[in-house]
């Protein structure tokens, strides 16, 4: 993952291991806390990050009010609130839409929650980590389940947790798991039939038992996408190596394979 947002760029950058990211300047700092909120732990704003506000960007303003709210235990909402309307990056409207998000999310279940932080991980390709939550919003799910008494409650919930499964199937697919992907779908379909089971199967190998429509729709996403992946830039430059000499050829494919290497052990 990587960003430009740069307008004073920073000596030193400041790591984010959960995003596996370097950022460089207060304009990052914000967009990462705007887009990726759901994704910082609890201890993402510390001693830390608040002496490189300070030291690198020259924000002795912003540090000495983000010490306080450390020092007085704040929640992270509230530091992330500061931030954002210190580096003057998001408009009033923005910030006020961030924060109304953050309250809606507080209100969300364990599960839900859970599920929404897999699901951002899963938009950033980082599919280990969306495995995790998405697993750990499934028990969150079942524990929620179990203390319900209205059947009819339960049902939904039951319907959800296959949406998970599917979900958890994709995962693995992209992983390229696919008879883990497979089982996961055949565990899930034993719940509740649900129709996402049968396109994720069409998907992965035509198995799954759907309309000529539905087939005919979910062809041409694929043939879409083959279409956007031949287009692409990674594609083109994995392409042109065949057509170097054998000197550039080989190194070439050496920084490729390291690249993929990189992404892989991000993945798994």
């Amino acid at each position: 993952m990587s960003l430009i947002l740069v307008r004073q760029q920073a000596k030193n950058p400041y790591y984010i291991e959960q995003l596996d990211l370097n950022i460089w300047s207060e304009q990052e700092l914000s967009y990462v806390i705007y887009q990726y909120s759901l994704l910082l732990s609890d201890s993402f704003i510390n001693e830390d990050l608040i002496m490189w506000i300070e030291k690198e960007l020259d924000r002795g303003d912003l540090a000495a009010e983000l010490k306080k709210s450390l020092d007085k235990q704040d929640s992270n909402e509230g530091m992330f609130l500061t931030i954002l309307q210190y580096s003057s990056y998001y408009s009033a409207n923005e910030i006020n839409s961030f924060r109304e998000k953050l309250i809606l999310t507080r209100r969300r279940e364990k599960w839900e929650k859970l599920h929404m932080v897999g699901t951002a991980f899963f938009k950033l390709g980082y599919f280990r980590q969306a495995k995790e939550k998405y697993e750990a919003a499934i028990k969150a799910l079942d524990e929620t389940t179990r203390k319900l008494d209205s059947l009819a409650e339960r049902e939904v919930l039951v319907r959800r947790k296959t949406d998970f499964m599917c979900d958890i199937a994709c995962v693995m697919a992209n992983l390229f798991d696919i008879q883990g992907a497979k089982s996961i779908l055949d565990k899930a379909d034993m719940l509740y039939k649900n129709p996402r089971i049968e396109r994720l199967r069409y998907l992965m190998d035509r198995s799954g038992k759907l309309s000529e429509d539905e087939k005919l729709v979910l062809d041409r996403k694929i043939a879409d996408t083959k279409e956007n992946v031949l287009k692409s830039a990674s594609y083109r430059n994995a392409e042109s190596i065949f057509f170097k000499d054998n000197e550039s050829c080989m190194n070439e494919a050496s920084l490729l394979l390291k690249k993929l290497k990189h992404e892989y052990h991000k993945m798994v």
